[in-house]
């Protein structure tokens, strides 16, 4: 890299890292609510972690038929569809 680039390209790289690390810390903590949660529920461990995966499979396919919207849609529509998918993924 050139001197001119290696600016530019830091704050990108400090903001990859601090992505990286809060969700591999999520990802880790997760761990720690699933003795609790099986107990709780009467769930076993399998069953558990299939359901965490479900929900990711389907937050990724959901988050893939929402790219488009940024081009078809205006600005208040964008705003209240990223909060209605966030609100539901967190519901």
């Amino acid at each position: 890299m050139t001197a001119t680039t290696t600016p530019k390209a830091l704050p990108i790289l400090i903001g990859a890292a601090v992505t990286m690390s809060l969700a591999m810390g999520m990802r880790q903590c997760l761990g720690l609510f699933l003795p609790p949660v099986t107990h709780g529920l009467g769930l076993t461990a399998a069953d558990f972690t299939f359901a965490i995966a479900v929900q990711n499979i389907a937050w990724g396919s959901c988050r893939l038929l929402l790219g488009h919207l940024p081009t078809n849609m205006a600005s208040a529509q964008r705003s209240s569809a990223a909060f209605c998918s966030t609100s539901q993924r967190w519901s």
